[in-house]
Protein backbone atom coordinates (compact mmCIF):
# COMPACT_ATOMS: atom_id res chain seq x y z
CA UNK A 1 0.00 0.00 0.00
CA UNK A 2 3.16 2.30 0.71
CA UNK A 3 4.53 1.92 -3.10
CA UNK A 4 1.65 1.54 -4.79
CA UNK A 5 -2.37 1.90 -5.13
CA UNK A 6 -4.04 -1.08 -4.57
CA UNK A 7 -7.38 0.67 -3.37
CA UNK A 8 -9.56 -1.00 -5.98
CA UNK A 9 -8.07 -4.48 -5.55
CA UNK A 10 -9.04 -4.09 -1.64
CA UNK A 11 -12.43 -3.03 -2.80
CA UNK A 12 -12.57 -5.98 -5.46
CA UNK A 13 -11.32 -8.42 -2.84
CA UNK A 14 -14.44 -7.41 -0.54
CA UNK A 15 -17.26 -7.24 -2.92
CA UNK A 16 -16.78 -8.26 -6.21
CA UNK A 17 -15.19 -11.28 -6.03
CA UNK A 18 -16.92 -14.97 -4.64
CA UNK A 19 -14.92 -14.67 -1.93
CA UNK A 20 -17.92 -12.91 0.18
CA UNK A 21 -19.72 -14.43 3.23
CA UNK A 22 -22.41 -17.22 2.58
CA UNK A 23 -25.15 -14.93 3.35
CA UNK A 24 -27.19 -17.96 5.87
CA UNK A 25 -24.48 -18.63 7.98
CA UNK A 26 -21.36 -15.89 7.32
CA UNK A 27 -18.70 -18.47 6.40
CA UNK A 28 -16.06 -17.19 4.01
CA UNK A 29 -14.59 -20.67 2.35
CA UNK A 30 -11.13 -20.84 1.47
CA UNK A 31 -11.32 -20.90 -2.08
CA UNK A 32 -12.88 -18.53 -4.43
CA UNK A 33 -14.76 -19.28 -6.55
CA UNK A 34 -15.83 -22.16 -4.80
CA UNK A 35 -16.35 -24.86 -7.23
CA UNK A 36 -15.07 -27.80 -4.73
CA UNK A 37 -16.72 -27.67 -1.48
CA UNK A 38 -14.61 -29.24 1.43
CA UNK A 39 -15.08 -30.55 4.46
CA UNK A 40 -13.98 -30.16 7.95
CA UNK A 41 -11.51 -27.54 8.99
CA UNK A 42 -10.23 -27.16 5.52
CA UNK A 43 -13.55 -25.12 4.61
CA UNK A 44 -13.36 -22.55 6.83
CA UNK A 45 -9.66 -21.77 8.49
CA UNK A 46 -9.80 -18.16 9.84
CA UNK A 47 -7.08 -16.77 7.49
CA UNK A 48 -9.36 -15.62 4.77
CA UNK A 49 -12.36 -14.95 6.68
CA UNK A 50 -9.58 -12.63 8.97
CA UNK A 51 -8.37 -11.00 6.01
CA UNK A 52 -11.75 -10.30 4.51
CA UNK A 53 -12.56 -8.57 7.86
CA UNK A 54 -9.21 -6.55 8.55
CA UNK A 55 -8.95 -5.54 5.02
CA UNK A 56 -11.38 -2.11 5.23
CA UNK A 57 -9.64 -1.38 8.03
CA UNK A 58 -6.13 -1.21 6.31
CA UNK A 59 -7.55 0.44 3.19
CA UNK A 60 -9.08 3.35 5.65
CA UNK A 61 -5.90 3.59 7.26
CA UNK A 62 -4.28 3.99 3.70
CA UNK A 63 -6.47 6.12 1.64
CA UNK A 64 -8.69 7.32 4.35
CA UNK A 65 -12.65 7.31 3.82
CA UNK A 66 -14.72 4.56 5.89
CA UNK A 67 -17.09 3.84 3.16
CA UNK A 68 -16.05 0.10 2.48
CA UNK A 69 -15.76 -0.69 6.09
CA UNK A 70 -19.08 0.70 6.47
CA UNK A 71 -20.59 -1.73 3.44
CA UNK A 72 -19.11 -4.85 4.73
CA UNK A 73 -20.04 -3.73 8.26
CA UNK A 74 -23.19 -6.40 7.98
CA UNK A 75 -21.13 -9.25 6.07
CA UNK A 76 -18.29 -8.76 8.90
CA UNK A 77 -20.81 -9.06 11.94
CA UNK A 78 -21.80 -12.00 10.37
CA UNK A 79 -18.61 -14.01 9.37
CA UNK A 80 -17.62 -12.90 13.52
CA UNK A 81 -20.58 -14.67 14.83
CA UNK A 82 -20.13 -17.48 12.59
CA UNK A 83 -16.59 -17.78 14.26
CA UNK A 84 -17.81 -17.05 17.58
CA UNK A 85 -20.23 -19.01 16.96
CA UNK A 86 -17.74 -22.19 16.42
CA UNK A 87 -15.76 -21.43 19.69
CA UNK A 88 -15.89 -24.17 22.54
CA UNK A 89 -16.78 -22.32 25.75
CA UNK A 90 -15.53 -19.07 25.38
CA UNK A 91 -17.07 -16.94 22.29
CA UNK A 92 -16.95 -13.76 20.78
CA UNK A 93 -19.97 -11.62 19.51
CA UNK A 94 -19.99 -8.79 17.37
CA UNK A 95 -22.70 -5.71 18.84
CA UNK A 96 -23.37 -3.06 16.89
CA UNK A 97 -22.88 0.12 18.68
Amino acid sequence: MFNFDVAAFYVKFNFATPATPKPATGLVPDIAPEFTVFSGDFRDSPEWGSAYVINPWHLYQAYGGPGTARRALRQHERYVNYVGGKASGKHCELRPG
